[in-house]
């Protein structure tokens, strides 16, 4: 029998531990490998010819094989134990970064990215972490779920300053030796000493339950947790409002967050200005999750989601009437609220929803819809500019793909029996 050690009155709960290594290992995988590629599209081009276009398509074919292995992922991380999948992860990371430290082609760091790293960002990264909060956390798991999501942007604030010192000190190829070095010590000795699966597996007594609010919109854990199949997943009309959703919001994004800096130049502002767009950001993007994720625990998601569909789409229309430098801070702040709050909505959401058992299945089996839809973001926006000389059409098209969004969630509601 195990024996469960009793947490005394205001004692410290060990999921806070949990919360605090994750964050660390996203800001550390993501910071890398999401916010510092572009640090390196320059010495890439000199080094093998490639140009821009080429370069980018690393991020495409990452993001289409992270999808496709989500799947499989979420069902490991309901089977094993997650410290030893994070650790595999750190341990592709710091050998994909090394290979592409030794790389004599473009070719070869395109397979990197599509391969190895796009493994990565899902071992490592929200679907990993936000199934240790579901595991951890019952009245708590808004916000920390939130908390835990911060670790992306904090290494987008991070990381990138360390890569350009190390890339303008060494070069590109010896930077990427030094960060699979700094990747191996950041992940995985906290991966091993803190991360368990649950409170079972670390021998304590789980968080107490929320106080379930019964007032009609609420959702509600049902009393005997659901064993869903992934025919049953499939067949869930809420799976498909996700989907639908959050794909739509993340097309808007993606067609949004890359061109932010290019629409700066093209309107005349200084590359340094521009920059601070892309930490301003970041910066609304670690408030989005602080403040979505605690809000998931209390407010019905329905109109939560609304806000972060409203704070996505009024960029879209302000950036078609050319606003000024302060202007495209405020959108800039508005996209990073948006972005750090949906996609924790859609977790906690699940979580509610779907019961912890599935919680890493169901999130692994919305990527394929999500980032299948949201892919169409950045080469829709890029196309309609180089065709027309300007952003507008392309805005106007993501404006329109938002209220649908917006009209889908609608369809958000409970059954009877989960209301009651």
């Amino acid at each position: 029998m195990t024996t469960h050690s009793k947490p005394r009155l205001g004692a410290w709960y060990y999921g806070w531990n949990i919360v605090g290594v994750t964050l660390v290992i996203q800001a550390a995988a993501f910071g890398v490998i999401v916010y510092g590629f572009g640090l390196w599209v320059e010495p890439w081009s000199q080094e093998f010819g490639a140009s821009r276009g080429e370069i980018m398509f690393g991020v495409t074919l990452m993001n289409i094989a992270s999808a496709l292995a989500s799947p499989l992922i979420g069902h490991a991380l309901a089977r094993y134990p997650i410290r030893w999948l994070v650790v595999l992860g750190a341990v592709l990371m710091a050998a994909g970064l090394v290979a592409v430290s030794f790389a004599t082609g473009f070719l070869f760091v395109l397979a990197m990215y599509m391969l190895v790293f796009s493994i990565v960002v899902v071992l490592v990264g929200p679907l990993s972490a936000s199934t240790l909060m579901a595991n951890w956390f019952d009245r708590s798991r808004g916000l920390a779920i939130g908390i835990s999501a911060i670790g992306t942007s904090i290494g987008g604030l991070l990381l990138p300053v360390l890569m350009a010192w190390l890339l303008l000190e060494y070069g590109w190829r010896e930077a990427h030796l030094y960060l699979a070095a700094l990747t191996l010590v950041a992940i995985i000795p906290p991966a091993l000493w803190f991360i368990h699966n649950s409170p079972e597996d670390k021998g304590v007594d789980p968080e107490p339950p929320a106080q379930v609010n019964h007032e009609e919109h609420t959702i509600a854990t049902p009393q005997t947790p659901q064993q869903w199949t992934t025919e049953e997943i499939l067949r869930e009309r809420l799976f498909w409002v996700l989907c639908v959703s959050l794909g739509l919001m993340m097309m808007a994004f993606m067609g949004l967050m890359p061109n932010l800096v290019p629409y700066a130049l093209d309107a005349g502002i200084d590359v340094t200005r521009a920059s601070v767009m892309i930490t301003v950001l970041a910066a609304g993007g670690i408030v989005g999750k602080l403040c979505m994720g605690p809000a998931a625990d209390r407010v019905d998601m329905r109109y939560l989601i609304w806000i972060a569909i409203l704070l996505l789409g009024l960029p879209t229309v302000l950036l078609t009437m050319n606003p000024g430098y302060a202007g495209l801070l405020v959108i800039s702040a508005m996209v990073g609220l948006s972005s750090g709050g949906f996609t924790r909505l859609i977790g906690a959401t699940i979580a509610i929803h779907f019961g912890q058992a599935a919680f890493s299945r169901v999130m692994g089996l919305t990527s394929p819809f999500t980032m299948g839809i949201g892919l169409f973001g950045p080469p829709m926006t890029g196309y309609i500019y180089d065709a027309t000389g300007t952003y507008d059409l392309a805005l106007n098209i993501l404006t329109g793909m938002l209220v649908i969004a917006a009209v889908v969630t609608f369809f958000l509601k409970l059954t009877p029996a989960a209301r009651r």
